[in-house]
């Protein structure tokens, strides 16, 4: 390996923890170990380490601490001997603490200090002292930052050479190094976004530098291996119809006992002082029970509370309306008349756009709606509108635009790019108030988001054009104010010091956020001021599955918005789905490139872990082509009464093409079965009755159903087809692989994807197929 590279942010982050310092120093040092992650991944926590196949670069960064437009400010300090650290081993950790030190000042536009002895010279590089200590002190480093060519991001980047004694050498090397500046930048970029396609190393062969980062990783301090408490519950006591209802109107003392249906991880988190020590993060696949464990966590901290006789209030976020009142609901079944909540001890269930009304003084009358979810839908329909009319009034720049123009001859890319759209909208123009410079947004060297780096000029007009119609439209005529414009409004209004003057009266003691992936990064934001501040730290929890974000909006990392030193929690348990549900399921998410979405943890090991189902409902995963003279919609049809005779009770349709919603919609309507409309996410379902749900993807989240039949999934329709833009196309490939896995993870004995005739699976079944994962029924 030639260089090492670090994100500015997560060089700050690293030089507080001296113990990684000197593991990451030795790691360097041992070429045989650097030879390992030639082409793959560490992972552990938010911390990641990936080198390029052909060995000359490794980079490590925190998730936590990236920007979420898709550039970041790099350093980079060369290693081999002939002018890196290697050179001089015994003094190299010494080096590496000033190389870091350095260029997070200098990436951050900071002085050096003047005890360094920093010297400029004419060519444009700079020198200063190597190290601390006697023997550092008798060399130097030289470096040399560079503003990244305008038709990337413009950020600047820095590389650092050394240790040397002769200070034209370090000049000469420091300004050889900036020649290539920008071709580092592009190769370590490259390396960001395909850390996910690269397998993940053994990780014996870090377990030094493992053991290190797992005092800031793991919320109990120590080094694990993710799968090896693995738990699932896959039994037939597991699955049955009497244990299900058991477990939903378990009280939370029940819960609490040795033998409920607790994992021991789960367990383990909810036992722990966790919440008390750091922010914490709680990840995990559909159905691994995050939902239950936050509510759990909440109801300990109250629990606590009232045995020590002290105030706490906690504050409980769920998404939209729906999910709170479900939400609100499991609270009471978990209390069961042994009241913990009371007048001291209170826990607020709400949603942000409800807090955000309530600081901020407005009327419902003032907002789209006070459901999140109904509001997204609203902004969804006003912008397919504008973009519309914006295809129309701007012919020139369509024409001459390979994306606009494909898009707009291709009916079926509409939803995807919308979606786009309102990522764009929000994270690149409202998020960096440029709501009233057109001029700034179009012509800004500075990448403002991963889709604002592959517009041109004229397209990025376009989107701005499409961007004041959709305001005119929402602000202007009907004089509403949208998700976003309350986030930014009420995180204007927090961060003032009135609020930190009333914040240890009106803030929480604790906050809880439900489905932490559905908020964009203009919610997020407002997170940490939600708390009352008398904690060292952010006392926060949040419980996500980044893979179930269909929007797929970039997001910059918890720790860039407030949130820092944040641990992690996996829930490696899956008390849903069988075994070859869940390898399929993983099969799929594996196939992300992460593109637009921050980082999501890699639970292909669970399935590994499951025994055999041997449940009398089970069956595998299954294609089926439906015969020549069926429409879908009485084959969708009749895999539900086969279905039904198999004894299979609640059954799931969730519809993945809008031009087949109708025909199925109609089949299933002409009918006796009890049949329901889904189109709102967190809606409480019966969960004991019969019944038949036809819904699509947006809204299927927090469902779970004894059978999935997953429709419109062929080759051509489900992703559509983009012929000639690959950024475009792998967009959509990225939102249609999370909308897959959200159905699959649905989904508790069996899983169907019925077809039209004639149609072929699309790309992802297809190589489920090959892999043995799904049977193909002609």
């Amino acid at each position: 390996m030639k260089y090492f590279a670090i994100t500015q942010q997560t060089a700050d982050w690293l030089l507080s923890k001296p113990t990684v310092v000197d593991e990451l120093v030795k790691f360097m040092l041992n070429p045989t170990a650097m030879r390992c992650l030639a082409g793959y991944e560490f992972t552990q926590g938010p911390v990641r380490l990936s080198g390029t196949e052909d060995s000359s670069m490794i980079a490590f960064w925190n998730i936590d601490y990236l920007g979420g437009t898709g550039a970041e400010a790099w350093g980079f300090i060369r290693i081999d001997s002939s002018v890196g650290l290697s050179g001089k081993p015994e003094i190299a950790r010494e080096v590496f603490e000033r190389c870091l030190y350095v260029l997070n000042q200098r990436l951050r536009g900071y002085r050096i200090d003047g005890a360094f002895i920093h010297r400029s010279y004419a060519n444009g590089t700079h020198t200063c002292l190597a190290g601390r200590g006697s023997t550092a002190r008798q060399y130097s480093v030289g470096f040399i930052e560079r503003n990244i060519d305008a038709a990337s991001t413009g950020n600047r980047t820095f590389v650092c050479v050394g240790p040397m004694h002769d200070f034209s050498k370090l000049s000469e090397s420091a300004e050889h190094e900036g020649a290539a500046i920008n071709a580092l930048y592009r190769e370590v970029s490259d390396i960001l976004i395909s850390a996910r396609r690269n397998p993940i190393t053994d990780a014996g062969v870090l377990q030094d530098l493992s053991d290190a980062l797992s005092v800031y990783t793991w919320a109990d301090g120590n080094y694990r291996d993710e799968y090896a408490d693995v738990e699932i519950s896959a039994s037939d006591r597991a699955f049955t119809g009497v244990d299900l209802v058991k477990s939903i109107g378990m009280s939370y003392e029940q819960w609490l006992e040795a033998n409920s249906p607790l994992s021991n991880n789960q367990r383990r988190i909810l036992n722990s002082i966790a919440i008390d020590s750091h922010p914490l993060r709680i990840v995990g696949p559909g159905g691994s029970g995050k939902t239950l464990l936050m509510q759990l966590l909440a109801l300990k901290r109250l629990d606590i509370a009232k045995k020590r006789d002290i105030s706490l209030r906690v504050l409980y976020i769920a998404h939209n309306s729906a999910m709170a009142e479900k939400v609100a609901r499991r609270f009471d079944v978990l209390e069961n008349g042994n009241k913990i909540r009371d007048a001291k001890r209170t826990v607020d269930i709400m949603t942000l756009t409800e807090y955000g009304l309530q600081q901020l003084g407005l009327e419902f009358s003032s907002i789209i709606d006070p459901d999140a979810e109904a509001a997204k839908e609203f902004q969804f329909n006003e912008l397919d509108s504008a973009i519309s009319q914006a295809f129309s009034d701007m012919e020139n720049v369509v024409r001459n635009s390979t994306l606009l123009s494909e898009i707009q001859k291709t009916p079926n890319l509409m939803r995807p790019f919308v979606k786009l759209a309102m990522a764009e909208i929000s994270s690149a123009i409202k998020g960096h108030g440029l709501e009233n410079d057109k001029r700034r947004y179009v012509e800004s060297e500075q990448q403002l988001s991963r889709l604002h780096g592959i517009l041109n000029a004229d397209e990025r007009l376009f989107m701005f054009n499409v961007f004041e119609r959709y305001r005119a439209a929402v602000f202007e005529g009907y004089q509403v104010l949208d998700t976003d414009d309350i986030a930014l409004s009420l995180l204007g209004r927090l961060r003032t010091p009135i609020w930190e003057l009333k914040r240890k009266d009106l803030g929480y003691d604790y906050v809880f956020v439900d489905e932490a992936q559905l908020f964009n990064e203009n919610e997020r934001r407002v997170f940490p001021f939600l708390t009352n501040g008398k904690a060292q730290h952010v006392p926060i929890v949040l419980a996500l599955d980044e893979a179930q974000d269909i929007y797929g909006q970039s997001s910059a990392g918890f720790a860039s918005l407030g949130i820092v030193d944040m641990t992690s929690e996996n829930l490696s348990s899956i008390h849903r789905s069988t075994r070859d549900i869940v390898k399929l399921a993983f099969f799929v998410i594996q196939r992300s490139t992460d593109l637009f979405g921050s980082d999501f943890p890699d639970f292909t090991g669970i399935a590994d872990k499951m025994e055999d189902e041997k449940h009398p409902l089970v069956s595998r995963p299954r294609v089926e082509i439906g015969s020549a003279e069926s429409k879908l919609g009485k084959f969708v049809l009749r895999r539900i009464r086969d279905l039904r005779k198999a004894n299979i009770r609640q059954i799931g349709v969730i519809c993945h093409a809008d031009q087949y919603w109708d025909d199925v919609l109609t089949a299933l309507r002409g009918t006796d079965l009890p049949l329901q409309i889904l189109e709102e996410r967190g809606v409480r379902l019966p969960s004991t009755q019969p019944l038949v749900v036809l819904t699509k993807p947006a809204y299927v989240g927090g469902q779970e159903f004894d059978a999935v039949v997953a429709v419109g999934l062929e080759q051509g329709v489900v992703p559509p087809r983009v012929s000639n833009n690959d950024a475009l196309a792998t967009a959509i490939e990225q939102q249609t692989l999370r909308e897959l896995y959200l159905s699959i993870t649905r989904a508790r004995f069996r899983l169907v994807f019925p077809l039209t005739t004639g149609a072929s699976p699309s790309a992802v079944l297809q190589d489920a197929i090959e892999a043995g994962l799904l049977d193909n029924v002609a």
